[in-house]
């Protein structure tokens, strides 16, 4: 199992990948670069939630969730998806989506409920990575995501747009099942994935065994009398060479 410093080593290596990938090719890297905006914009919203300047969290935080859809188009339409992106690209939603609910806790504490979601699915990705499993990752999960920015940040703009209060309960709801439901699929993903690997590693063990067992032929004990018969038969058939005395 790989501990934290490893999954951060192994980070840096993809990052390094990157580099020999990507090479001088800026365009290839401005997916990457809004990844990397959405996390280091992440303390400011945390903290301008928490001192009461909720316009200002709303509208950075709206910025935020649009760099999310927007990272994922261009890596695709660029065809410059990496494994470092996609690992980037995780921890941004997991931890923007954590700060912005910090941010509405003040506001109301019934938002500790998908605090307490997100933080567990955070961690289900987590343990996996550290297994070296990859579970799939679920459209559900992706809906989740849209959805769960979409409702922190109308709750946050909410004091200074009335329409929106509106919105809030049923958007609370849906995220908080969605949530939910996300949580079960990883976690039925990352044992699949489990399963998966040991049923590949006992396949493997036991190939090795059978190359390395010796191969014994038994017969049985009525083979093995009608052998002797036909040896027998046969040297009596031989002809007798004459002995020729000088």
């Amino acid at each position: 199992m790989k501990n934290i410093s490893q999954m951060f080593k192994e980070l840096r290596n993809d990052f390094h990948y990157c580099q020999k990938e990507f090479g001088n090719d800026f365009k290839k890297w401005i997916p990457n670069i809004f990844t990397m905006t959405r996390i280091a914009i992440i303390p400011t919203i945390a903290i301008s939630g928490i001192m009461g300047n909720t316009l200002l969290a709303g509208i950075i935080a709206a910025f935020g969730a649009a760099t999310d859809g927007i990272d994922g188009f261009l890596s695709r339409k660029w065809n410059c998806q990496s494994e470092f992106g996609r690992k980037l690209d995780t921890i941004a939603d997991k931890l923007l989506g954590i700060s912005l609910i910090i941010g509405l806790l003040p506001m109301n504490l019934s938002f500790l409920i998908p605090l307490v979601l997100e933080t567990t699915i955070l961690f289900v990705n987590v343990h996996a990575e550290r297994k070296n499993l990859k579970p799939k990752t679920q459209q559900i999960g992706r809906v989740k995501t849209v959805l769960l920015d979409t409702t922190l940040v109308a709750a946050i703009l909410s004091p200074h747009f009335r329409f929106l209060k509106s919105f809030i309960p049923f958007m609370f709801g849906s995220t908080v099942t969605l949530q939910a439901l996300s949580l079960a699929k990883y976690y039925a993903s990352s044992k699949n994935s489990s399963n998966n690997v040991k049923k590949e590693s006992k396949e493997n063990n036991n190939i090795i065994e059978q190359k390395e067992k010796p191969i014994v032929h038994t017969i049985s004990n009525k083979e093995y009398l009608q052998n002797y018969s036909n040896s027998l038969e046969h040297e009596l058939e031989k002809p007798k060479t004459k002995e020729i005395n000088l």
